[in-house]
């Protein structure tokens, strides 16, 4: 009776009658070849999907809520905090105050990047968003119970600048796992798209925070908002951190870190390790992001305070402008990051940078022109070229580290950028403006900024190629050129990953007993002799290589 054919595997065909394959299962086409690896159950590919999008969720509605908390705080620098905090100084000056106040947020975010980058690349991604999550959540309710100057004088602008460096030190441990949680998750060929949908938590804080403002302020009148009303959007925030907090509860650890946890490869400074391996990234990535940082915070932020202060444009609208232009920034991030996947992420970023470059002169020309049809084409342009370097910027940055060290990497980046673009930017553009009276100097630190990122981002190594899931560190850095790791095989609920060897097998030097061959195993000793060696006789000589026996009957005592 004949067998049946063999299993097939993809396009391979079975074997012919009377001919034998070599294999089991491998077909009998010329130049053999091995069957492809069996696609996971569908069960598996739903629960992979479905984890997924939890990912991207989380990751979106947790950077949403921590940036309306945050952009509400840099609307109330302009708009409420002089005015309840620091009464009896100059407008201009009380403003500069208030924005130095803001700026001490900034100080504390590489130093919230690097504790919680540590406790990220140890006990995971999730759990440290939630820590972040819940300080964000506290901060955010102390703030809006905070007395002002008339109740405890000097001591509310005091608390307040404590208040805004907690939340600094929060935010920077948020960034970088809040893109890492979706990118880790995902297929490599889609990491644009994917971490671009955390980066809706920019816009989107933006564009609620300015919505809650405007709506307060028509609900109770702009007296009662002046005196108390500035305070309910504060509240609010704490409420919705709840709903973040309630959220990230139901996603699971990444797959590349519960892999790194398993193969016990975790390190135990990654702070340190991250300065030893990639302080080049480090460096040049800082520089080379600073850039979208100012772009937010000079375009989106100062332009506030600018319009209505020295315009003298109306307080609605240009909260209402900058509200528009960030639903536009919305679409604009996932687009662009979706782009990304095909043109690469370096190039997105280097075009944008361009773009962002080449519009700094226009966007003050036509804002300056006080028409408010041009200043909602300035504001909608600014906030689109902030979409296209926002978008390609998560996957560009994880690209750069391995998995060992990314929290702690992208989130130094990220955040030592954030210092020298974010927090500085409305102070510089300020001295600037009341030294010089004109816009022409902020739009001249625009292109340096630009000019400065496009030499650092040149600089980088684009490892956009790369198997993200991969870490890629432990090879050989001599080479001009870094070599694409061995790509595991896609993670599956289930199924663990092919181990990837980071360094050549080594025999050891003293094989168990079960592992030497069976002709160098020393012949079992009779009974009789057994008994002589328990009395204390030596024992015979044995030839080497040999199976030792233990210490107690090589001294000839009992065991």
């Amino acid at each position: 009776m004949r067998a049946p054919p063999l299993p097939v595997h993809g396009r391979s065909r079975p074997c012919h009658p009377g001919q034998k394959a070599s294999f089991p299962g491998w077909s009998c086409r010329v130049g053999l070849t091995p069957p492809a690896r069996p696609e996971a159950p569908p069960m598996q590919q739903s629960f992979h999907r479905n984890y997924l999008v939890r990912a991207i969720v989380a990751g979106t509605a947790g950077s949403a809520i921590e940036f309306y908390d945050f952009v509400l705080s840099a609307n109330a620098a302009i708009l409420i905090f002089p005015r309840v905090f620091f009464p009896h100084s100059d407008p201009l000056a009380g403003t500069l105050i208030s924005f130095s106040t803001y700026s001490a947020g900034f100080i504390s975010r590489p130093i919230g990047a690097a504790f919680f980058g540590h406790f990220g690349d140890r006990l995971g991604r999730k759990s440290t968003l939630v820590a972040t999550l819940l300080l964000m959540g506290a901060v955010s309710v102390g703030v809006g119970l905070l007395p002002g100057y008339a109740q405890i004088g000097i001591w509310g602008g005091i608390l307040l600048t404590g208040l805004r460096l907690l939340q600094g030190f929060a935010i920077g441990g948020e960034w970088g796992g809040t893109i890492l949680l979706p990118i880790e998750w995902g297929p490599p060929n889609r990491r644009g798209f994917i971490g671009a949908w955390p980066h809706l938590g920019f816009p989107s804080g933006l564009l609620t925070s300015n919505a809650a403002l405007i709506i307060t302020s028509a609900v109770v009148g702009p007296v009662a908002f002046a005196d108390w009303g500035w305070r309910i959007p504060f509240l609010l925030g704490g409420v919705l951190i709840l709903f973040g907090f309630y959220v990230r509860l139901g996603v699971l650890e990444t797959p590349p870190f519960t892999v790194m946890l398993e193969e016990r490869r975790i390190v135990p400074r990654p702070v340190v390790e991250v300065f030893r391996r990639n302080w080049r990234e480090v460096v040049l990535g800082a520089l080379a992001l600073q850039p979208v940082l100012v772009c937010f915070y000079l375009w989106a932020t100062f332009a506030l305070s600018y319009g209505t202060r020295t315009l003298k444009l109306d307080q609605t609208f240009m909260l209402t402008t900058t509200l528009s232009a960030a639903a536009v920034a919305l679409v604009g991030v996932i687009t662009f990051g979706a782009l990304s996947d095909r043109v690469g992420y370096r190039r997105t970023y280097m075009t944008g940078l361009v773009v962002y470059a080449l519009i700094a002169f226009p966007y003050y020309w036509l804002f300056d022109s006080r028409q408010p049809v041009l200043v909602v084409f300035a504001s909608v342009a600014a906030l689109v070229t902030f979409a296209l370097l926002y978008g390609p910027l998560a996957a560009f940055v994880s690209s750069l580290y391995s998995g060992q060290v990314r929290y702690t990497g992208v989130s130094l980046s990220y955040h030592l950028a954030a210092a020298l673009g974010g927090g500085a930017a409305p102070v510089v553009a300020g001295a600037l403006l009341a030294a010089t009276k004109s816009t022409a100097a902020i739009a001249g630190y625009v292109v340096l900024s630009a000019i400065v990122a496009l030499v650092a981002t040149r600089l980088l190594r684009d490892r956009s190629g790369l198997d993200h899931r991969v870490d890629y560190d432990v090879q050989l850095r001599s080479t001009p050129d870094l070599a694409p790791a061995p790509a595991r095989p896609p993670y599956r609920n289930g199924t663990a990953p092919a181990p990837v060897p980071s360094a050549p097998p080594t025999l050891p030097l003293a094989l168990p007993p079960a592992e030497l061959p069976p002709a160098e195993l020393p012949a079992p000793l009779p009974p009789a002799e057994r008994r002589t060696l328990r009395r204390g006789t030596p024992r015979p000589p044995v030839e080497e290589p040999t199976r030792q026996l233990p210490a107690n009957l090589r001294r000839g005592r009992r065991p």
